[in-house]
């Protein structure tokens, strides 16, 4: 997947009968994106994941915030979406990145 791609999927939103479930979608793309970059280079910079993950956050709270059909909420664990790490990379940045949104 490349950025163009990534953001081809925020064309969804322009659509007059977008549902919550297919914005969430494009949410979750972007945030997958955001792990991808940030996680994945050969070197990860704990304070620019922090900071995109917050500004992630921010840029989706609207959607988050209104009512959904689904009682579940959205967790993503870093770690678990960046199997390729090493633990002691991990280890040795103390991070344990977790996002809950909250709505």
């Amino acid at each position: 997947m490349t950025q163009s791609q990534a953001d081809r999927c925020l064309r969804i939103l322009d659509l007059d009968n977008v549902t919550n479930f297919e914005a969430r979608m494009v949410a979750e793309v972007k945030l997958y994106w955001v792990v991808y970059e940030k996680c994945c280079g050969l070197q990860v910079s704990v304070a620019d994941t922090k900071a995109a993950l917050k500004a992630w956050q921010e840029d989706w709270a609207a959607l988050f915030g209104k009512i959904i059909e689904s009682p579940l909420r959205p967790i993503l664990t870093v770690r678990q979406m960046s199997p390729g790490l090493s633990s002691s990379r991990w280890a040795s940045t103390s991070l344990t990145c977790s996002l809950i949104v909250n709505h």
